[in-house]
């Protein structure tokens, strides 16, 4: 047998040298991956970061190896045991591949080890088993398994996406809250003569025996039970007035169970206003049966915005605006809706236990910056000499910096009972960042998933990302939207997770200016390209270009300082999408001319065309908008501001990627389907040039009121 097999191999390595002799090729071998490279990936794609020990969990993997930290953090988890060697070098093959990922599951599935006829062959029959049994790993035609052979990496990628969607999306099985007190410290039993819970007071009898440091317990009418502890105690002559603090839940009892997962809605949410009211006080018991009516709407202001916060059933939306000296109008508006919430929160001996927190939910936002027209503020200036342009421009867009627009608007806190567990509560907190310099445009559609899960003492991020944009390319801005959850009970925030996410769009501008003789001086200004673009129109001796850096932004930050689980050191901060991760329009280029994306500087000799001419002649298809919002029945014309030499816009030929969301005619209407993303392709009917137009149909909020 060894010499038919050595027989075997020569002729299959003859017949290859053959091929290449002759001009064949050899055919390509899958792509495997290395256990080193597999347990990096799969703690990327879990969320699985941090380790506490530094003292190496395996002797052949010590800090200097590139392992090291993934390494230590998959032992952290229990994804590897360092009872078994590990070589990060070594091919992945099928048992480790059933190891690992039942490891990161936590599934106890139970398997038949004799209905696997080659179980005696792995280290790990019970992963294999329960990898079989659970559907993740299947045996061939003769009931094998094969533990030994190496995986392709696409067939182990696959595995570890269907694993991660399993965690990340866990089906919380038996709803329920169950809370044992502990017999010390002592709770009194009272209810508030009033109480002020935005200022964290209460009016109590006298001598009901609450002392400072002492906890008092009560339950509202609605069923609501309040647990706070009494940071000061006064006596006064209508009774006791206590200062509330958060109570510490460790100290007070002696277990929580809590879990649940629910689809919430606002009927009955607590708005609870950050900024100046401009009408009555807070929501009422009538305030918030009309909510489950029809939207309800509170006014108020921020500094010097007015706010505008609606409620209804399915969301919650805030609107700001304001006037800016110069006479333009800002305007910013953030939605949060669809929020779907499952947790699962285990605590005793004073110790947090496995647990689970995740949560889903819609965001939409749009920033705009409207101004007048340039010229009609500064004046002509296409008679101009190149210098003179430069030395007024300069002035001009140095003046213009005092008017850049840079805000934090905290908007509200929204309290979201859980569905038969009134001590329990979804508390959102709503936040939006603005920066502008100059005129702006962004609409942003996001799909989020995140929160946390602990084992082991140690905790895994998790999300889930979906991101869509329009954005008007003009001047330098930024949005981004800061919403937190927290997950809280009588009160007290147990876990908590917080996404900021939105885009950021920055413009260097250059002057190419030309002097009598045609040389040409290239300055970078500090000033936004639209205003100088619009201050050179019709000026022979100026020509303007942009680079522009555009990309999305998220960080996501876990347990903060406030929460039971941060207080246990369970906290993390995470930055995941960035200028070198995430740009905004993914497939264009960089470079502005005439608000037009091109593939590189074309101004570096001097262009004498009409203004006209130089807006419709162009080395490539050329769009006011390289990416659109239409709403659900709604069209939009796609608009053509610049074509290739010898063409006519009777030339092109409109394509949808997915008609389903958007269809696109023969004349460039847009026809908005459904919500979602696609892209439209703009195309010369010889398939010499083609272009990209990104399409965003914003997500069809319930109730029309909130949209």
């Amino acid at each position: 047998m060894l010499l038919v097999s050595s027989i075997k191999k020569l002729v299959c390595l003859a017949l290859a040298v053959a091929a290449v002799l002759m001009g064949g090729c050899v055919p390509a071998q899958p792509a495997l991956i290395s256990l080193g490279d597999w347990i990096s990936t799969l703690n990327e794609q879990a969320g699985i970061y941090s380790y506490s020990s530094n003292k190496p969990y395996y002797m052949n993997i010590d800090k200097d190896s590139v392992y090291f930290k993934d390494v230590q953090a998959a032992v952290e988890w229990q994804i590897l045991d360092p009872s078994y060697p590990f070589d990060p070098g070594q091919a992945l093959t099928k048992e480790w591949m059933a190891y690992t990922l039942m490891n990161l599951s936590g599934k106890k599935a139970e398997g038949r080890l004799d209905m696997i006829k080659d179980i005696q062959k792995t280290s790990f029959p019970e992963h294999v088993s329960g990898a079989v049994a659970s559907g993740l790993l299947e045996l061939d035609d003769r009931g094998l398994f094969h533990p030994k052979e190496e995986v392709e990496q696409a067939k182990a990628l696959k595995a570890l996406s269907q694993t991660i969607e399993y965690i990340n999306h866990k089906t919380i099985e038996d709803p329920h809250t169950e809370v044992i007190m502990s017999d010390e410290p002592s709770i009194i039993e009272a209810t508030p003569l009033s109480q002020d819970l935005e200022r964290m007071e209460a009016l109590f009898e006298k001598g009901i025996g609450i002392k400072e440091g002492g906890y008092v317990h009560w339950i509202e009418k609605d069923g609501q039970e309040k647990i706070y502890m009494a940071a000061a105690v006064s006596e006064r002559d209508d009774g006791l007035l206590v200062d509330l603090a958060t109570a510490d839940l460790l100290e007070i009892t002696e277990s929580i169970s809590a879990s649940g997962e629910y689809d919430l809605d606002f009927s009955n949410a607590e708005i609870h206003i950050d900024g100046e009211t401009n009408d009555s006080g807070a929501i009422t018991d009538e305030n918030l049966m009309l909510m489950s009516i029809h939207p309800y709407t509170k006014n108020f202001t921020v500094g010097s915005y007015n706010v505008s916060v609606t409620s209804s059933s399915s969301g919650v939306k805030a609107t700001a605006t304001k006037k800016l000296g110069n006479g333009a109008t800002v305007e910013a508006r953030l939605i949060v809706s669809a929020i779907t919430v499952a947790y699962d929160w285990n605590t005793g001996e004073k110790k947090l236990k496995d647990s689970y927190f995740r949560v889903s939910f819609n965001t939409n936002e749009d920033f705009t910056v409207k101004a007048g027209g340039y010229k009609e503020l500064y004046g002509d200036f296409s008679a101009l000499g190149a210098e003179e342009f430069l030395a007024k421009a300069q002035g001009i867009l140095k003046d213009s910096k005092k008017d850049v627009l840079q805000e934090t608007l905290n908007l509200c806190t929204v309290k979201l009972p859980m569905p038969g567990n009134p001590e329990l509560s979804l508390d959102m907190k709503l936040q939006l960042n603005l920066y502008a310099s100059g005129r702006a445009q962004i609409a942003l559609s996001q799909s989020s998933l995140l929160g946390c899960e602990v084992r082991n003492g140690k905790m895994r991020l998790i999300k889930d990302l979906d991101n869509k944009a329009d954005a008007s390319l003009r001047g330098s801005s930024r949005l981004t939207a800061d919403v937190r959850f927290g997950l809280s009970l009588f009160s007290a925030t147990l876990m908590d997770a917080a996404v900021e996410a939105g885009a950021n769009m920055t413009y260097v501008t250059t002057l190419h200016l030309y002097d009598k003789e045609g040389n040409k001086n290239s300055v970078v200004i500090d000033g936004d390209t639209d205003m100088a673009d619009e201050l050179a129109q019709g000026n022979p001796d100026v020509l303007v270009c942009g680079d522009l850096t555009a990309f999305w932004e998220m960080a996501l930050d876990l347990n903060s300082s406030e929460s039971l689980a941060g207080k246990l050191g369970l906290d993390n901060t995470f930055e995941i999408l960035n200028e070198k991760n995430a740009p905004l329009f993914p497939g264009l280029g960089h470079h502005i001319e005439n608000l037009q994306f091109v593939d590189h500087c074309t101004r570096t000799a001097r262009a004498v065309l009409s203004e006209i001419e130089a807006m419709n002649v162009a080395s490539r298809i050329c769009l006011d908008k390289y990416s659109v919002a239409v709403h659900v029945g709604e069209s939009r014309q796609i608009n053509i501001t610049g074509l290739p030499e010898g063409y006519l816009k009777t030339d092109l030929v409109y394509s949808s990627d997915d008609a389903s969301i958007a269809t696109v005619d023969a004349h460039g209407i847009i026809h908005a389907i459904a919500s979602g993303s696609t892209v439209i392709r703009i195309a010369t009917s010889d398939g010499e040039h083609s272009i990209a137009c990104n399409v965003l149909v914003p997500m069809v909020i319930e109730d029309a009121d909130i949209g």
